[in-house]
């Protein structure tokens, strides 16, 4: 007997009812095998996705990196130039501006305590390498760098924690001390003198010895009603002091 079946006419006992069900169970097949290969792809199409944004998130994070270590070198290169614009490059003390930052601080607190019952008093001295021209004439430049980097650690190592030292400009130092009056700051300031001399520098040009010397001047500025003086006045006292200390034979301090 013929029977019609999928796809034409067949030997076969079963009747139409199967065929249809052996039909449907194929065309099913098919479409669950269309259903998993489309699940197939959207998953390899999410695990593509998920590859690129964990290569994203990588290269993120590098990026995020290489932000912080730029950002931290920025924050020690901004630190280096405020370093930089308060320090002297040779000797590492404090510059000619940070120093008049310092004395109009301090002549303020001073001029703030003069109507209470602490007065503020502040000593400046002015502090110059005797005949140092000569030294850097017979010694030459690089030498003469090296006796400031010398004197500069010497003054440093004698002054007070609390004491501001700075290079003022060229062979001049000067000392800014908080809170210390005329008769303290006039037993510091020969000790100044000493500590450059211990170094024992030669110096055969200086006329006030063979070895590297200074010469100091001193000034107390103390805002009062009986002193009204600016600090820049108390700076040229201590500056007209230094040369009085000059012309009386170098490697001394004039107090007043």
């Amino acid at each position: 007997m013929r029977h019609r079946g999928l796809g034409g006419t067949h030997r076969c006992g079963l009747g139409r009812g199967p065929w249809r069900a052996l039909r449907a169970w194929w065309l099913g097949r098919r479409v669950r095998g269309d259903r998993r290969r489309r699940l197939h792809g959207q998953v390899h199409a999410l695990r593509r996705e998920l590859a690129d944004l964990r290569r994203e998130n990588n290269a993120l994070r590098l990026r995020n990196a290489e932000v912080e270590r730029l950002s931290s070198r920025l924050m020690e290169f901004s630190q280096g130039l405020a370093h930089a614009g308060r320090h002297d490059p040779l000797t590492g003390l404090l510059n000619r501006g940070a120093f008049e930052v310092v004395l109009g601080d301090l002549h303020a607190a001073s001029r703030a305590a003069a109507d209470t019952d602490t007065p503020r008093p502040y000593a400046v001295m002015m502090i110059d390498v005797d005949c140092f021209k000569a030294y850097n004439d017979r010694f030459g430049h690089p030498a003469g760098d090296r006796c400031l980097q010398a004197v500069a650690a010497a003054l440093r190592a004698a002054v007070r924690r609390s004491d501001f030292l700075a290079r003022y400009g060229g062979e001049e130092f000067v000392v800014v001390a908080p809170d210390l009056g005329p008769d303290a700051a006039a037993t510091l300031a020969p000790r100044l003198c000493d500590a450059v001399r211990g170094l024992a520098l030669p110096h055969p040009a200086n006329t006030a010895g063979p070895v590297v010397t200074v010469s100091l001047g001193l000034a107390v500025g103390l805002a009062s009603t009986d002193d009204a003086r600016p600090s820049a006045e108390v700076l040229r006292d201590a500056d007209r002091r230094l040369y009085a200390a000059k012309d009386a034979g170098r490697d001394r301090a004039r107090v007043a």
